[in-house]
């Protein structure tokens, strides 16, 4: 998406001298196409004026610039268009240049988002994706968790990231609760109800320059600028059945900037690639493996399986083998 860029640039109203403004004349925020009108004190013959202002790019740039042209206008003189000085053609429009767009896979993106369960959200999670080919260090990077009831735009949680080197395609995932969410990196609180259910609500991700390097809106369109394109018909189901759909982008890491194409409902893959399927494997029981080790003056130790979609929740007195871990590391031995 685009960088929002304060961009700085100056209209001459040629009448001869030089007369510099300082301070603020005045402030308003026209609309694109609507006129903003400038009242002037009468100049002396020989005078001219410079008019400086600032101007904020709050939407998406269908060009590469910025242009705006003024005409003076007066009781005694023709009107007169605005000239940019820096160009030899006579009263042409004044053009600055406008910040591109953040390349797709220089960055990090939010990846994947589960924020609805049946009953209680108690595993809920923001997966982020490094798509660039370096290293990204994500001190100071932060994920903003925003209300977009009626279309508008409020930051109800910033979530600071730890300085942590993220690999190059590797993923980074935020949770409520790391004990119900597999390869969770940065467990945060509240444990329960943490990311908003939408209609609409949004996700944005900035870098250390504050710059917001990418946004999802889901259950409708988040106010600027936390929409891109538009979240209309992204939805995580959270009806029962559905206990381990969220919405992903598919294929995985892919960013077009717009949100209801890039991201499907599909099954979770915290911290993995995203599979963009929504038929999801059935929730096993649990499974509570018993075993006694004599050498430990005769106490029983115990852990208890939880397997759930593709991770396996451990807990019991062992030692090292507590929390989340990938069924794919699981080694069972029968003595």
């Amino acid at each position: 998406m685009n960088n929002l860029k304060l961009l700085k640039f100056t209209v001459l109203a040629l009448l001869l001298g030089i007369v510099t403004t300082n301070g603020l004349l005045a402030q308003n925020s026209p609309m694109s196409g609507e006129s903003f009108n400038l009242v002037l004190a009468d100049l002396d013959p020989g005078q001219t004026v410079t008019i400086t202002f600032d101007v904020t790019v709050d939407n998406t740039l269908n060009s590469n610039q910025v242009c705006t042209q003024g005409l003076v206008s007066g009781s005694n003189f023709q009107d007169v268009l605005t000239d940019d000085p820096d160009t030899p053609d006579p009263n042409d429009a004044t053009c600055t240049p406008a910040e591109p767009p953040v390349p797709s896979g220089s960055t990090i993106v939010i990846n994947e988002v589960d924020y609805d369960q049946p009953g209680t959200d108690a595993a809920e999670f923001i997966e982020l994706k490094n798509i660039s080919g370096s290293p990204i260090d994500l001190t100071d990077w932060t994920v903003e968790l925003v209300n977009g009831t009626g279309g508008g735009a409020t930051i109800y949680k910033t979530i600071p990231l730890p300085s942590v080197n993220l690999a190059a395609g590797d993923y980074f995932v935020i949770c409520g609760n790391a004990a119900n969410v597999g390869n969770c990196d940065l467990d945060v609180s509240p444990n329960t109800n943490l990311i908003q259910n939408g209609a609409p609500d949004a996700i944005g991700l900035r870098n250390p320059a504050g710059d917001l390097v990418d946004a999802v809106s889901y259950e409708g369109d988040t106010g600027a600028p936390y929409t891109e394109g538009s979240g209309t018909g992204l939805q995580d189901p959270g009806t029962s059945g559905n206990d381990n759909i969220g919405i992903s982008r598919f294929p995985d890491g892919t960013d077009t900037d717009q949100n209801n194409v890039d991201f499907v409902s599909s099954c979770i893959t915290p911290g993995e690639t995203n599979i963009g399927n929504p038929s999801c494997p059935a929730v096993f029981p649990f499974m509570t493996i018993w075993a006694v080790n004599d050498d430990v003056d005769g106490v029983l130790q115990y852990y208890t399986l939880e397997l759930n979609n593709n991770f396996l929740n451990v807990e019991g007195n062992i030692e090292g083998v507590q929390g989340p871990k990938d069924i794919e590391d699981l080694i069972i031995d029968e003595d």
